[in-house]
């Protein structure tokens, strides 16, 4: 492209998992949930021209979406009763999950090593994800902030 831009579209993987527990008089409840997260950006770039360390700024957008999620449930109730009892049940779509997929916006910025054939690309970049993946009993949501230091290797 010219004057330096370009574009660029990446897809990231992480495997994540969370538990949550409540306590109530005389009952327990605790969540144990895994899953993955694809995240697609899609960045416009801008570069400055040096001889080996080239700068640059990036922005657009990102999608980000879960799957494979997995959720067990344990509930031990021991009020009103000389018996403690314990429910399990497991789930692909716990109570808490809102929304599979959230789009955001994205800024960063990084550096363009060379070195021969090589390119190292450490970058920082910041995503405000729109909408929230958990809620948990209207009081609590997932961080719809995410900030991330990566590093691009290419040839």
């Amino acid at each position: 492209m010219p004057a330096n831009f370009s574009v660029e579209f990446d897809a990231l993987f992480r495997h994540f998992r969370y538990q949550d527990t409540i306590y109530f008089i005389g009952l327990e409840g605790q969540t144990t949930a895994t899953g993955n997260a694809w995240e697609f950006p899609l960045l416009a770039k801008y570069k400055l021209r040096t001889k080996f360390l080239r700068p640059y700024i990036a922005g657009g957008v990102a999608w980000d979406h879960l799957q494979g999620l997995s959720a067990t449930n344990t509930t031990v109730d021991s009020a009103g009763s000389p018996f403690i009892t314990t429910t399990t049940t497991q789930t692909s779509s716990p109570s808490e999950l809102e929304n599979r997929t959230s789009p955001g916006v994205v800024i960063g910025g990084g550096v363009d090593i060379h070195a021969l054939f090589l390119h190292i690309s450490p970058e920082v970049r910041y995503t405000r994800w729109t909408l929230p993946h958990f809620e948990l009993y209207d009081l609590l949501n997932s961080n719809k902030n995410q900030v991330e230091f990566l590093l691009g290797v290419s040839f």
